[in-house]
């Protein structure tokens, strides 16, 4: 998928941001059809992952729904688009917190968005991501997934410590290798598809031909 981002970025010339917002887009038309809720809480991480939850928040609270986005860990070493992202949910006026000491919801009907880790996790969860993780399984709310639960392997399923359990996951562009694994199910729900303009894998074949042979897994 890494490899995959980077062809269709730099090769076909689609902005990583333009990637982000059509992840999002697409997420939140899924979420619409799928869920009643009136409020939600959006759980990012800094890196791009993070990105797509903040934009999802935006585009929730554009909506009409009752968004609170909480960025766990330091805003200050966020990447590129994902700071891009807070800058323009800030400017916008969607509520954005950094801890969830005041902002844990009260309303049973409220979805939890969960974009703390994308497929780039290798390595253990550590805190403040695992005190929220366990905090979210703990609870009673519905759940969802944006590409990826936090803290699962998309190369093989291994949970890293702690994983989230998701109602449903909504996956980015193509199906994770790790979805494959016996535990997997019991994190991800019900897995979607969602299209955003990748190319197509015709194209794609040289890139996964490539990544295979170098010895790593698409």
């Amino acid at each position: 998928m890494k490899a995959i981002d980077r062809y269709t970025i730099e090769s076909v010339g689609m902005p990583s941001l333009v990637l982000m917002e059509r992840a999002a887009i697409a997420t939140v038309e899924a979420m619409m059809k799928d869920f009643e809720f009136k409020s939600a809480l959006i759980l990012c991480g800094t890196g791009n992952n993070g990105g797509d939850g903040i934009a999802v928040g935006r585009l929730l609270h554009q909506a009409g729904k009752a968004v609170t986005i909480c960025v766990v860990g330091d805003p200050e070493r966020a990447s590129e688009e994902t700071a891009a992202q807070l800058k323009i949910a800030r400017n916008l006026n969607v509520p954005c917190v950094y801890s969830l000491e005041n902002s844990w919801p009260n309303d049973p009907d409220t979805l939890i968005v969960d974009a703390l880790f994308g497929i780039g996790l290798d390595r253990e969860v550590e805190d403040p991501y695992l005190e929220v993780i366990r905090r979210v399984n703990d609870g009673t709310f519905r759940t969802v997934a944006i590409d990826i639960p936090s803290g699962l392997s998309a190369d093989n399923g291994y949970v890293f410590g702690a994983a989230v359990i998701a109602d449903k996951t909504y996956s980015i562009g193509f199906f994770k290798k790790g979805f494959s694994s016996q535990e997997s199910p019991a994190f991800t729900g019900e897995i979607q598809l969602l299209n955003i303009g990748y190319p197509p894998l015709t194209e794609l074949a040289h890139i996964i031909d490539q990544e295979e042979s170098n010895g790593e897994q698409i």
